[in-house]
C-alpha cells in the first residue's frame, strides 16, 4: 500500500503516534487462572512504550481486558524502496502464581507496528508463540504519522489470524 502526499522521499525516518489496545485472549485451555499482559516497544526507548493490563480471571476459556494505553511516539525507518522496516512490540502473557506474589510466562506475541501504518485503527489476532496451546491475543493498533515524508510502503501483514466476531460463530 502506498501512502502519498508529497513528492519528497529523501527522509528515511518517520515519526508516528501509536495507540495500543489489548482486548482479550481467546481459546484458553486453562480453567482457573489469573492472567495479564506485559508489553514493551522493542529497540527504542519511548516514553510510554511499555505497560501492563490489569490482572483478570479466565472465564469460559477467555480473558477480557479491553485495556487502552496512552499513545506513545515511535520512529519507523524505510529502506531504499520506501518500504517500512519492522518495529515490534512484544506482548508477554503471564499467569499469576503463589497467590499473585509471582508470575510465569505462558507465551508471547510480536506485533510489527509498521504493518499498521496505513491510517485507520486495525484489530488483529495473534497466535501465542512459545506456548503449547492455540490461544490468540486480540490487539488493536492505530498508527498516526506526525512527521517525516508521507510517502512510504506498508509491509504486508503476515503474522496475524483473522478476527472472527462472535456473531459470525467464532471467538
Amino acid at each position: 500500500m502506498w501512502r502519498t502526499g508529497s513528492s519528497s522521499t529523501s527522509s528515511t525516518k518517520l515519526k508516528f503516534s501509536c495507540a495500543l489496545s489489548v482486548a482479550c485472549l481467546v481459546d484458553v485451555p486453562l480453567v482457573n487462572a489469573i492472567v495479564f499482559v506485559q508489553w514493551k516497544l522493542l529497540g527504542q526507548s519511548a516514553k510510554g512504550g511499555n505497560g501492563s493490563t490489569p490482572h483478570a480471571p479466565i472465564v469460559a476459556h477467555r480473558v477480557t481486558w479491553n485495556a487502552h494505553f496512552e499513545p506513545f511516539q515511535c520512529t519507523l525507518s524505510t529502506d531504499k524502496d520506501m518500504l517500512l522496516q519492522p518495529l515490534r512490540v512484544r506482548c508477554e502473557l503471564r499467569r499469576e502464581t503463589k497467590g499473585g506474589k509471582a508470575s510465569r510466562g505462558i507465551g508471547h506475541v510480536l506485533v510489527n507496528l509498521s504493518e499498521y501504518a496505513g491510517g485507520m485503527p486495525q484489530t488483529r489476532r495473534y497466535l501465542l508463540e512459545g506456548s503449547k496451546d492455540n490461544s490468540a491475543l486480540e490487539v488493536t493498533v492505530h498508527m498516526r504519522q506526525i512527521s517525516g515524508a508521507p510517502t512510504f510502503k506498508v509491509p504486508q501483514a503476515i503474522s496475524e489470524l483473522p478476527v472472527v466476531t462472535p456473531a459470525a460463530g467464532g471467538g
